[in-house]
């Protein structure tokens, strides 16, 4: 931290320049006698209140702490945490902070004999767009016994937050399957039928460290002297592609609402435990594997967050040698077998708790709002 800034209060400077009054025309020009007494008495009370706050250290450890997920259109809190109120400790300690849209946040952190670390909320933060913004700007203040004398310590943290795109709720016909060579798991845990195949069996393989040994094949493993283990697609982590191109977007929402559904699309599958990966193909290309759980979801989400804001109109032509993706489209076009294309609404509600239903025709799904 840098070290704070010693000045006057609102208070302070008011006793100052009283006694000033009170010496210069009190007693020098009315000839009045004790004035001089009680502006010297003022004077020492600024003098003591400077003296005061300067004989401890700073406040020490201040931390804005922002929550590690943070979708646009919600509000996240803003916790602080503090180590040391320092010469804080007397009167207490005011926090100071602007959010983006320019509102003034102030929260007390009261004084106490508790040496513990000091937590607390610091207010509530929202975006509306995806992408990379700063973190707050943070003045603490805090005054002397008597609030004549402050100190001001600004706090400029020079992290990143990441927005994610708007978080929507995809709601579909659960009798239809939408495995893409993954088995489809409804709400009731129970397993639908793949399209293509009756099961997701892909092969056998030589075991290694870290295989589940439920999935040991006995009749390969006598045959070939060694522990052989099946193969399975949801196992193996070849899952289906979340596709995103950059062409063919009609407006800056339109495009905006693509990233939206590739985001609430890969959310979707991840949930179901399917082994998601993402491709952007524009002037460069973003490419993460198939996996499934948390990290690669949040992995898919970052790179959403930072996909430029600039489309161009001009048409896509989906590659035919490409399958089991899910192409996110501003138009229906034609896509290779075994994949599907989702087609963007111009339109998608803003805020929280949005969902959108789909319902599939051919190898599209369209919204149905």
């Amino acid at each position: 931290m840098l070290n704070s800034k010693p000045g006057f209060t609102p208070q302070g400077l008011t006793v100052v320049f009283l006694a000033f009054i009170l010496y210069q025309f009190g007693h020098n020009v009315l000839g009045i006698k004790g004035l001089e007494i009680i502006s010297f008495i003022l004077v020492s009370l600024v003098v003591s209140g400077f003296i005061e706050i300067k004989r401890l250290s700073d406040p020490q450890g201040f931390k804005v702490v922002f929550p590690k997920e943070i979708f646009a259109y919600e509000e996240s809190k803003i916790r602080y945490s503090l180590e040391k109120l320092g010469s804080a400790a007397w009167n207490g300690l005011s926090i100071y902070c602007k959010d983006k849209e320019n509102k003034k946040i102030k929260v007390s952190v009261n004084p106490g004999t508790d040496e513990s670390i000091k937590e607390g909320v610091l207010g509530v933060f929202k975006r509306k767009k995806r992408g990379v913004t700063d973190s707050l700007n943070v003045n603490l203040i805090w005054k002397d016994c008597f609030g004549l004398v402050s100190r001001n310590l600004k706090i400029n943290q020079s992290e990143k937050i990441i927005i994610y795109p708007q978080r929507i709720q995809v709601k579909i016909n659960e009798r239809q399957p939408l495995g893409f060579g993954l088995p489809f798991q409804v709400e009731d845990g129970s397993m639908v039928e793949r399209e293509g195949s009756s099961q997701d069996f892909l092969g056998i393989r030589k075991y290694v460290f870290g295989d589940s040994l439920k999935n040991i094949d006995r009749v390969s493993s006598e045959k070939t002297g060694q522990l052989m283990v099946k193969k399975f697609h949801h196992l193996e982590g070849i899952g289906a592609w979340i596709r995103l191109s950059n062409k063919g977007w009609d407006s800056h929402d339109h495009w905006e609402n693509g990233i939206k559904i590739a985001a609430a699309w890969a959310s979707f599958w991840a949930s179901r435990k399917y082994p998601v990966g993402f491709l952007y193909e524009g002037d460069e290309v973003v490419r993460i594997m198939p996996s499934d759980g948390e990290s690669i979801l949040n992995k898919i989400f970052h790179s959403l967050a930072l996909l430029p804001k600039d489309f161009s109109n001009q048409d896509f032509t989906p590659k035919k040698h490409v399958g089991n993706s899910l192409f996110i489209l501003p138009s229906e076009v034609k896509i290779p077998t075994q994949s599907f294309g989702i087609l963007t609404p111009q339109k998608i509600p803003t805020g929280d708790n949005v969902s959108i239903f789909w319902k599939k025709k051919s190898q599209y799904w369209v919204s149905d709002l």
